[in-house]
């Protein structure tokens, strides 16, 4: 799972794949702190919370500041554990990005995106609110910056 969630849709979805056994374990991408506490850590203990065991969950902590770099240090947590299959969790408007980079970064990966929900974004009717344009042109510039190698 990938990190940048603050509202707990990808870890919730993430929950929900290794319920229905999908996959044993969530990778917990954590890229910082927020008042002394990792982004991860946040979001293992609001599932666990909600009922999942904490035994679910596996920290990746590091300081990435990019999907690139996330990519990356999940790719050698990957590699550390002999994982040869992933399911790649990140917000739906993310998905394609997100895996195109990961897919660069670790060829030797079948992996599958799995996209959460994301409350600011409208896949369906994104030009009709603020924050789903907003969303949609973040992800859009960041899409040609990638493809443009930025």
């Amino acid at each position: 799972m990938l990190a940048g969630d603050s509202q707990g849709e990808r870890i919730g979805r993430a929950v929900e794949l290794v319920r229905e056994q999908w996959a044993p374990i969530v990778l917990v991408s954590s890229t910082g702190k927020l008042f002394d506490t990792s982004e991860g850590d946040l979001a293992i203990d609001w599932a666990v919370n909600r009922g999942a065991p904490r035994e679910w969950f596996v920290l990746v902590a590091h300081n990435a500041d990019s999907t690139q770099e996330e990519c990356v240090a999940l790719e050698t947590e990957c590699r550390r554990r002999g994982i040869k299959k992933l399911l790649l969790v990140t917000s739906d408007f993310h998905t394609r990005r997100a895996r195109r980079i990961l897919q660069r970064v670790a060829p030797q990966l079948d992996i599958r995106s799995v996209g959460s929900a994301t409350a600011s974004y409208d896949p369906d009717s994104w030009w009709k609110s603020r924050s789903s344009r907003k969303v949609w042109l973040m992800e859009t510039t960041k899409t040609v910056a990638d493809f443009l190698g930025i």
